[in-house]
């Protein structure tokens, strides 16, 4: 049902005590009208903001495609409602399963999370403001990610490492200018790594969006196969060594 889509189980609990309510005023049994009734109001989103979802969340798949990522699915909601704020679209990926942590995997992690907005930035020249602000925000997500490999890891611009405490990185950022530098160094730099793949990638980026727009939930192999078609090869523009003959 796309009222509740995205409910957690607090959300569904709070549902159904005032559906049980609605139920003991009328002194009837509880039944699907109720339940209905405290459904929070659907709208319909607008053609533009339903096609920037669409060029966001096909931004993180390209992305995604680009770095190596597997692609399980990709989705956009055609609606929103007007009680919790509830995510519009994501795209899904396979669990990459145990492996080592590098400083390559973390920066893949900061431009994975970048690829929307890059996206948006390239077609439309600008982004919204909801990549940012909240705590699981594109945005806010790249941010901690490049605070930790920073100022946590020892992999960043010095060796030194602290012990991870999520809810002191913006604590540290803010009482450590030199962090915050590096910290903003290192989300510029991968941001520019990740417009490059967009540009690059720009025919498969739109083809990825249209189809969306058309079917808003795709499986990761629908997601590939429109990729695969519509992909620029890497050409190496480096020159190969002369022949000389003996």
């Amino acid at each position: 049902m796309l009222a509740t889509e995205g409910f957690s189980g607090a959300d569904v609990e709070q549902l159904v005590r005032g559906a049980r309510r609605a139920a003991r005023r009328e002194a009837a049994d509880i039944n699907a009208v109720h339940v209905i009734d405290q459904l929070p109001p659907l709208e319909k989103l607008s053609e533009d903001y339903f096609r920037t979802l669409a060029v966001h969340e096909a931004g993180h798949a390209v992305v995604g495609f680009e770095i190596g990522r597997e692609i399980s699915g990709i989705t956009i909601s055609k609606f929103r409602t007007a009680g919790p704020s509830l995510e519009l679209g994501r795209v899904d990926y396979v669990p990459p399963g145990t492996r080592t942590r590098t400083k390559s995997t973390y920066l893949d992690s900061i431009a994975l999370s970048l690829g929307g907005i890059a996206a948006e930035m390239e077609v439309f020249g600008a982004f919204a403001d909801g990549a940012a602000g909240a705590s699981d925000a594109d945005l806010n997500r790249a941010t901690e990610i490049a605070t930790v490999l920073e100022g946590v890891t020892g992999m960043g611009h010095t060796l030194i490492s602290e012990t991870l405490e999520l809810d002191k990185l913006a604590k540290m950022r803010l009482y450590n200018m030199e962090l915050r530098r590096q910290v903003h160094l290192l989300l510029e730099s991968e941001f520019a790594r990740t417009r490059s793949i967009i540009q690059r990638q720009r025919p498969a980026l739109d083809a990825l969006a249209e189809r969306l727009m058309e079917t808003p939930t795709m499986t990761g192999e629908e997601v590939v196969q429109v990729l695969k078609s519509n992909r620029r090869s890497v050409v190496s523009l480096a020159k190969q060594p002369r022949k000389t003959g003996t």
